[in-house]
């Protein structure tokens, strides 16, 4: 039988990252969501996917999350079990900086639109990518920080 203590530990940190995932994406993309609602509002405003991405609005989105999860981690003295567990923690935004830096650098000095759909995916990779990580480390703090 499983030990209640430990299934409301669980769930109170699912809902603490959920949280913590949630308020950080807001503030983080709202420059995202004020250029979609002047597009929305604004008739002579298109909204491109392209000039989304040029900007790197969601490379450097993606690699605050990662880093930010990875400072609370360490902030919340949280107790790595493995070596091999604490080094992919540190670096794992040190990846994510230079992944994002060259796919950064290859949209921004790209002279044809050839590969635009392929950067975009990408990006959106990583995103996906860095809200996974960044939602496995706070997991992984919030319920060590419970169970003390």
């Amino acid at each position: 039988m499983a030990n209640p203590l430990k299934e409301d530990v669980k769930k109170r940190a699912i809902k603490e990252t959920f949280h913590w995932i949630v308020l950080s994406s807001v503030f983080g993309l709202l420059q995202l969501v004020i250029i979609i609602v002047f597009a929305i509002l604004l008739p002579n405003k298109e909204l491109k996917f392209d000039e989304l991405l040029k900007d790197g609005l969601l490379l450097f989105f993606s690699v605050s999350l990662v880093t930010s999860s990875i400072v609370d981690y360490h902030l919340d003295e949280v107790k790595s079990t493995s070596k091999i567990v604490g080094s992919i923690i540190a670096f794992t935004p040190i990846l994510f900086c230079l992944i994002s830096s060259c796919v950064y650098a290859v949209i921004y000095f790209q002279k044809d639109e050839v590969l635009s759909n392929e950067l975009g995916i990408i990006e959106l990779v990583l995103l996906l990518g860095s809200f996974i990580f960044s939602f496995l480390i706070k997991y992984h703090a919030n319920c060590y920080k419970l169970s003390i």
